[in-house]
């Protein structure tokens, strides 16, 4: 891409100042383009000594797709920089960004498997796989009550929790999806056994993952 792409690309990304994007590098053979980002450091004065402060560090991240083709955001970041919360970041460690991690999380609510979602997002298969794999093994920070004084089976828990009415921030992705099918179906069907067996297997699963 040309140096007047950034401007675009920035713009696309929603790259606010003082955060700049500095490069926009593509390769047609693999369809990807890397968008490279930093925070421009003050300009010395005229008559100033002092030194530019180099990029300490470079993080690098898969986003959403862009026009048919695969984006990467390299983030460069100096001493005493922090970095953004955004949706072209991600944690510290490589992986997805938050635009891209909340993309994946829709589609796999929405029903999509990690094949279709491969496919679609042209991400390797395997790094869906692992990715998908850590967000099941996250922890969920609701206030439930602690695994010894889980609420029997018949409490009226389970059944205000199938109809929404109670409101959980659900981190791990298996209850997430759970819930997602079980409220759906249950929003259908307003059949009193249909809830009854999938409040019940709503208990099941917290009893098998109070561990």
């Amino acid at each position: 891409m040309k140096d007047d792409d950034r401007p675009l690309m920035a713009e696309l990304l929603g790259v606010d100042a003082p955060w700049k994007v500095m490069d926009v590098q593509r390769s047609s053979g693999t369809q990807t383009v890397t968008v490279h980002i930093e925070r421009p450091p003050p300009h010395p004065g005229l008559f100033s000594r002092r030194a530019v402060v180099p990029v300490r560090r470079q993080l690098r991240w898969e986003h959403v797709t862009l026009a048919g083709w695969r984006c990467r955001v390299q983030v460069g970041l100096r001493d005493g920089d922090a970095l953004p919360a955004t949706a072209w970041t991600g944690e510290e460690a490589p992986g997805y960004t938050r635009g891209l991690q909340r993309l994946i999380m829709d589609l796999l609510l929405a029903g999509a498997t990690t094949e279709q979602l491969s496919v679609l997002l042209k991400l390797p298969f395997a790094d869906l796989w692992r990715h998908k794999f850590r967000l099941d093994q996250g922890r969920n920070t609701t206030a439930l009550p602690a695994p010894s004084g889980l609420p029997a089976e018949g409490s009226p828990l389970w059944p205000a929790l199938l109809m929404g009415r109670v409101s959980l921030d659900v981190k791990a992705l298996g209850l997430r999806l759970l819930l997602a099918k079980l409220q759906r179906e249950a929003a259908l069907h307003g059949d009193a056994d249909l809830h009854r067996q999938a409040a019940q297997e709503l208990h099941r699963y917290f009893l098998r993952s109070q561990a």
